[in-house]
């Protein structure tokens, strides 16, 4: 008895489900009047066509256009690739330069202990070589001084948050003290860039763009602009994961601090 309770209570259930479902709307009409099959219709028009879902779910365009996006991933850059790869001037940090040099890039200057060169390397470069013994400071902080002795105080820093999660922490917390240095400088990642700021400082955004904020020692925070107010931390995370309501947003206090801008995804 159980089992044809079991049973019929199944299959009443199947034979409702096309009539309560709430995609009954989209069983009406021909499948060639859906938004999807329309949308295919009109981008497989064109030759090697791609498609980027932003903002929502899939929703079948993936599948009934027969396409899919041709890259793994996309973002606004705040610093556009093009003016990372074109820079006047490229100083690399001692070992960094041997993959600088593999991906077909030729370096202005090589600052550090040199210790981490590779003999192609080496020779290529003999004669811009910058050698500096002294471990009182780490390749990066050597070549921002020496950077600063050239008079170049705006720098862009890339590739910093590489292989190790303690030298990442190590080269983020230097911002603060290249800053106290006199330098204009911005280290920037694969997924956003970090400013080292103190006191008043004003940013340029789009609305939900994630932000973070790291104090320094710091007190007196205050902001405009953003969806959560600051505080006075007394942990880094308490400040993380904060958006923007605008086109720019202010951050005020009596210290140093640093800011995390999140690229747009």
């Amino acid at each position: 008895t159980f089992s044809c309770i079991t049973a019929l209570l199944t299959a009443a259930s199947l034979a409702l489900c096309p009539v309560l479902s709430p995609n009954k709307p989209l069983q009406q009409p021909e499948k060639q009047q859906l938004m999807q099959y329309r949308f295919a219709e009109t981008i497989n028009r064109y030759e090697d066509p791609t498609l980027l879902n932003y903002g929502f779910l899939d929703w079948g365009f993936y599948t009934a256009a027969g396409v899919a996006p041709h890259l793994k991933y996309y973002h606004l850059a705040n610093m556009p690739l093009e003016e990372l790869r074109n820079e006047s001037f490229v100083a690399c940090c001692d070992g960094a330069v041997n993959e600088y040099v593999r991906r077909g890039g030729a370096p202005d200057v090589i600052v550090g202990d040199c210790d981490s060169l590779s003999d192609e390397v080496r020779e290529r470069f003999a004669g811009i070589i910058q050698k500096v013994e002294e471990q009182e400071y780490n390749d990066l902080s050597k070549t921002i001084k020496h950077l600063a002795s050239l008079g170049k105080r705006k720098v862009a820093i890339v590739g910093a948050t590489g292989k190790r999660e303690d030298h990442t922490l190590g080269n983020i917390s230097l911002l603060i003290e290249y800053m106290r240095w006199g330098m204009d400088v911005r280290m920037f990642t694969d997924h956003g860039v970090f400013i080292p700021c103190s006191g008043h400082s004003t940013f340029s955004c789009r609305p939900r763009q994630q932000v973070s904020v790291f104090s320094f020692g710091a007190k007196g925070f205050s902001a405009e602009g953003l969806v959560y107010p600051l505080h006075d931390f007394t942990n880094w995370w308490q400040g993380t994961l904060n958006e923007c309501t605008a086109e720019k947003f202010a951050v005020d206090a009596e210290g140093e601090y640093l800011v995390f801008l999140n690229f747009l995804l």
